[in-house]
């Protein structure tokens, strides 16, 4: 009943090393470009940062033929990014459309990608990282193209 998936738990990655390096997951899939050819994705977001927004801050990036169309945060005050749309824990509605424009730059098997990238959380204290869910895209062209 959800926008889509969600990767991982709130406290996928804990640590007490002050060096451990950011948690990155992704979702992918592929479709067939045709240079020169102009594509529309779009795809519904929404997060929350649970009651009292101290949670560690997630971050997803739109990647299409390994190329960032889109970043986005939780929290674009800590982290620059545009606004996930947040809701309640656990919300069943309250997600927004956005949609990314790439023009291929080659024909072939391209790979559009959500990257989510979580720093570690302490295993105390803040112990968790903020929601994202997504959903898959929906992949078409600007009316008039072919």
């Amino acid at each position: 009943g959800r926008t889509g998936y969600r990767q991982f738990n709130d406290n996928f990655y804990r640590s007490t090393n002050p060096a451990a390096m950011d948690y990155t997951s992704s979702i992918s899939a592929t479709f067939e470009a045709v240079v020169g050819q102009v594509y529309v994705f779009t795809y519904y977001l929404l997060g929350n940062v649970a009651a009292a927004q101290t949670q560690v801050v997630t971050t997803m990036d739109v990647i299409v033929a390994g190329e960032s169309l889109e970043l986005f945060s939780t929290r674009p005050t800590v982290i620059a990014g545009t606004q996930v749309p947040m809701g309640r824990v656990n919300a069943t509605v309250g997600s927004q459309q956005f949609t990314s424009t790439w023009v291929a730059t080659a024909s072939g098997t391209t790979t559009f990608e959500f990257l989510f990238t979580m720093p570690p959380v302490a295993p105390t204290g803040i112990t968790y990282n903020d929601d994202v869910w997504v959903s898959l895209p929906t992949i078409s062209q600007p009316v008039g193209c072919v």
